[in-house]
């Protein structure tokens, strides 16, 4: 069973190799998937003003970084706007740090499929699930939130929502999928439309043998404990 991590806008650590969001079809032999869900906000590139991007004398063109400092100094407002803003900043942190709970999980992974011949993501992630407390200040509420998604978000009409149960750091999301392309099409879909809402690791678990889909969301962006 292969186990991919995919993010829905950044690259990051797959089981067998690399893989870039944008490489849907990739997915097609992936059973159990884990996503590190981000806000699109995540993506917004920095702009920056450059030299390229100023009018520069013909006698400067030769000393790029020193004409960008005359262009600056000759128009102060150009030095505020080339700075990225607080919110740029905590877009980038937390899209680094949406990458290093990649790479745990990769390695978490592929630790334990290699010291336990037996290991099956699905299992762990049902009995870790299981085991776990009930937060009954946030649970209930955690449940209500997402089953109005489902219901008012229009990327989600025509998925059936079988059930969704929260505990302390985790909500559990079941689904109906007819086959393995419904599967993939589906994880893609509600991967995307939660990464839209919040920022989260998710741990899906496809048993399309069984007609659905199982999806683990972390409570925050701190994402599961994996140890």
């Amino acid at each position: 069973m292969n186990k991919i991590i995919f993010p829905l806008s950044i690259v990051v650590a797959v089981g067998a190799g690399y893989w870039a969001g944008k490489n849907s079809h990739t997915l097609d032999t992936a059973p159990s998937i884990a996503v590190v869900a981000q806000s699109e906000a995540v993506t917004t590139p920095i702009a920056t003003q450059t030299s390229s991007t100023l009018p520069v004398a013909q006698h400067q063109q030769s000393d790029p970084v020193t004409a960008e400092n005359q262009q600056l100094s000759s128009h102060p407002e150009l030095s505020i706007s080339a700075q990225p803003s607080q919110q740029q900043i905590d877009e980038i942190k937390a899209q680094y740090e949406a990458e290093q709970h990649s790479e745990k999980f990769t390695e978490w992974l592929t630790k334990n499929q290699k010291d336990k011949p037996w290991f099956d993501l699905g299992v762990e992630m049902n009995g870790r699930f299981s085991a776990e407390k009930t937060d009954y200040d946030w649970a209930p509420a955690e449940e209500e939130y997402l089953q109005t998604l489902f219901i008012q978000d229009s990327a989600l009409a025509g998925i059936a929502l079988k059930s969704t149960s929260c505990k302390s750091t985790q909500c559990q999301i079941t689904v109906s999928v007819m086959d393995q392309n419904h599967a993939n099409e589906t994880a893609m879909t509600i991967s995307k439309v939660i990464g839209n809402h919040k920022s989260a690791q998710i741990i899906i678990d496809n048993k399309v043998k069984q007609g659905e889909a199982i999806f683990y969301v972390s409570r925050d962006e701190k994402g599961f404990e994996l140890k």
